[in-house]
């Protein structure tokens, strides 16, 4: 995918462009002592420019890719209700595209897949952007993850030296920066090696903090559970631990590391 540079500027430009032309542009937006995900107007484009805060909004992107209400037919008109209209998510986070993957598995799937909700993701264009200032509870490093997006976005925004470095990552995005060709240029190689050293420098300050706070957690929970996945606790705890279940706790069968592995959650 290509690596692009534009001024911060004339992107938060092709966005109020944009909202005149009846695009809905949603981006984090200061409140309080917070992040919030708010509708952008030309005015607040205009004011705050292209700032998109440290880290992930304080509310999940699920509200806007998946809201919960919303119309899905009309009795008197024929088709299946209103089509969605064109939306721009912009500062999206890495663990917010996590999160829209699993929306994306379990609602695009077959043979259940979900026409609004494709239709609305059809009509998306993720605009994501590197973490600058992971928050004191963030701890993507510790589940796999990374304070900039690998993955899942159309665009992606880095920050260096007063421009973004912007990086396409579907057909949708390259058809947004073709259509506005004008605005970008290919990446310098000082733009390049900037973005790079700004992502490790926050992965790597990451990566300390939650070393110490959760003390390499992950590695002592397997030193602790291998080979004991039979252990007497489980049939001790586990009944307890699957009561939310409800009609799991209903079986005859013996609970034991084994039979609770049915329980988890697969992974998208």
């Amino acid at each position: 995918m290509a690596l692009l540079s534009v001024e911060a500027t004339s992107f938060a430009r092709l966005l109020t462009d944009a909202i005149r032309e009846g695009t809905d542009v949603y981006k984090p937006e200061p409140v309080g002592e917070r992040w919030a995900w708010r509708r952008a107007t030309t005015e607040s484009l205009g004011a705050s420019g292209l700032s998109l805060g440290p880290a992930r909004a304080s509310e999940p992107v699920k509200g806007l890719a998946f809201p919960p209400r919303g119309q899905v037919a009309d009795f008197f008109k024929k088709g299946d209700g209103a089509e969605p209209g064109k939306a721009i998510l912009v500062g999206v986070r890495a663990c917010d595209l996590a999160a829209l993957r699993v929306l994306d598995h379990i609602f695009l799937s077959e043979p259940f897949r979900d026409p609004h909700y494709a239709a609305r993701r059809e009509r998306m264009l993720v605009v994501s952007a590197d973490c600058t200032g992971p928050y004191e509870v963030c701890f993507c490093t510790f589940v796999e993850g990374a304070p900039h997006p690998t993955a899942g976005y159309d665009l992606n925004l880095s920050e260096v030296a007063g421009r973004l470095v912007v990086e396409t990552g579907s057909e949708k995005g390259e058809k947004f920066v073709e259509a506005h060709r004008g605005e970008f240029r290919d990446a310098s190689d000082v733009e390049r090696s900037g973005r790079e050293e700004a992502r490790r420098k926050v992965q790597a300050e990451l990566e300390a903090k939650v070393r110490s706070q959760l003390l390499d957690f992950k590695d002592k929970v397997r030193h602790i559970t291998r080979g004991r996945e039979e252990h007497a606790v489980w049939a001790a705890r586990a009944p307890r631990i699957a009561s939310s279940a409800g009609p799991a706790t209903s079986s005859a069968r013996p609970a034991t590391a084994s039979t609770c592995s049915t329980w988890r959650t697969p992974r998208a």
